[in-house]
């Protein structure tokens, strides 16, 4: 699993630069407060991948043990933040192209 996960990592971060790039050029009304909670969220889902970093090298640091309760909830929790940010960023991208 870590083999696999460790291989998105280029691809994850691409796309959060991606995310950030395009939505940058589109210029954005910083004072639209579906805007500002884009923004958050594409804050949160940085400081997100920064601690899912961490989470896999603990994770790789204790492979060849059981997988403790704790750090099987922090990596769906991790899981969970990622999905509702990215998710809630294009949903409110698709609101204020729409809107």
């Amino acid at each position: 699993m870590l083999s696999a996960t460790s291989r998105l990592h280029v691809p994850i971060w691409a796309g959060l630069g991606g995310l950030v790039a395009s939505g940058a050029m589109l210029h954005p009304d910083l004072g639209s407060p579906l805007t500002a909670v884009k923004l958050a969220l594409v804050l949160a889902l940085t400081l997100n991948g920064l601690q899912a970093g961490l989470l896999g090298r603990r994770l790789a640091a204790a492979a060849d043990r059981p997988i403790r309760r704790r750090m099987l909830v922090w990596g769906g929790a991790t899981a969970l933040v990622s999905q509702v940010c990215w998710w809630g960023a294009v949903a409110i991208g698709f609101l204020n192209g729409n809107g």
